[in-house]
């Protein structure tokens, strides 16, 4: 069975709020500059963890592996034919 490893890229953020201006238009309407500032740092939800799972069965006279991926509720994934 092969493993997997995977990197994800570090993100760095401001220490401190970012002032700037953004721009509001409207269809018929002249273009409004409306101050905003960009959060310090955002930290998103972290979702519920629900990990499928992968069950392996081997024949033990072939060798034979069969691997059923499984959803997070344990039913199987639909199979392609």
């Amino acid at each position: 069975m092969k493993t997997v490893k995977e990197k994800y890229q570090t993100l760095t953020y401001q220490k401190e709020k970012v002032p700037g201006t953004g721009k509001i238009t409207e269809p018929g309407k002249p273009a409004v500059e409306v101050p905003v500032e960009t959060p310090a740092k955002v930290t998103p939800e972290t979702p519920a963890q629900k990990t499928p799972t992968v069950e392996l069965e081997q024949d033990p006279k072939t060798g034979d592996v069969t691997v059923t991926p499984k959803k997070p509720d344990g039913t199987p994934y639909k199979t392609r034919n």
